[in-house]
């Protein structure tokens, strides 16, 4: 059993991820000259970490005071809009690094 905690929009993270992948998967279903292959699953978590990059940032702009901090400091910090305890923004990141994966996969088979 998985639990997933959030904290103020922080679940927009999660709507953004299944949102994004039912959409590809509709597209790659509908389009019957286009294969399923991993590649295009990739497109849809880098679209999917971009969206939330920007929803995020939007939403807990007020509590970033500053645009100069660290990356550290801008991926953690007390965020209003957080989902397991880690801003809307910093799953970004994680979802970028594992559409990278595979895609880089998609590559090597």
């Amino acid at each position: 059993m998985m639990i997933v905690w959030w904290q103020g929009k922080g679940y927009l993270t999660f709507v953004i991820l299944l949102s994004t992948a039912t959409v590809f998967g509709i597209i790659l279903q509908a389009v019957p000259l286009i294969e399923d292959t991993p590649y295009y699953w990739a497109i849809a978590l880098a679209s999917a970490a971009a969206i939330n990059w920007y929803v995020g940032c939007r939403y807990n702009a007020r509590k970033r005071a500053s645009p100069k901090y660290a990356l550290r400091k801008l991926l953690v910090y007390p965020a209003r809009h957080r989902t397991m305890s880690i801003p809307m923004e910093g799953w970004s990141p994680i979802l970028a690094a594992v559409a990278t994966i595979i895609f880089l996969y998609d590559i090597a088979t």
